[in-house]
């Protein structure tokens, strides 16, 4: 993964920190089924 790659995907994880609950736990989920998904 390059570095822009990592800190696009920092941001990301941030981003879904900073919300409230319980949309922070579904976006959560959709990042990490999407992750598990894409091709490496």
């Amino acid at each position: 993964m390059s570095s822009k790659d990592e800190k696009s995907l920092q941001q990301v994880l941030d981003k879904i920190a900073s919300m409230d609950e319980p949309r922070r736990s579904v976006v959560q989920r959709v990042h990490e089924v999407v992750m598990g998904a894409a091709p490496a």
